[in-house]
């Protein structure tokens, strides 16, 4: 299993309905191409797992790469393994703009997704960067507190 980790920021005009559509067609692509991760968007970034075979995890990875709607996209870390970290795919996001717990609900459910996931069982540098990653998105701008 060859998984990616990237970060990225939207672009402004890549608002949250149209992150919504994109989402759909993607889940779509993503079950044909036995493609599995976790998506986080919070205040126009993103945080992203993807993981599958090398060759469609690459591709995926390379239209994103091409993909005007979002900027300054970094590769976090590349690894192999044995196991997929999410059985099926995993998405944290939801239109929560006007309620100030958002970034809270956020971490509650990528906890969740997280601990359902086999991420817990065994610590590898993948997990921990996804981990790293996605809290710094939410701790952010003050959005959580220790």
């Amino acid at each position: 299993m060859y998984s990616i980790i990237y970060r990225s920021i939207a672009e402004p005009s890549f608002d949250e309905n149209s992150i919504e559509k994109m989402l759909l067609k993607a889940q779509k692509k993503n079950l044909k191409a036995n493609i599995t991760g976790c998506l986080l968007y919070h205040n126009r970034k993103f945080v992203q797992l993807i993981e599958g075979k090398e060759i469609s995890v690459l591709m995926l990875y390379a239209n994103i790469l091409e993909d005007k709607r979002h900027k300054d996209i970094v590769m976090l870390n590349s690894s192999i393994s044995k196991h997929r970290l999410f059985n099926n795919w995993s998405m944290i996001f939801n239109n929560l703009n006007l309620k100030s717990n958002q970034a809270e609900h956020k971490r509650m459910l990528f906890d969740a997704i997280f601990h359902k996931s086999s991420s817990v069982d065994t610590p590898t540098e993948s997990k921990i960067t996804l981990w790293t990653n996605v809290y710094e998105v939410l701790y952010a701008e003050g959005a959580l507190t220790n």
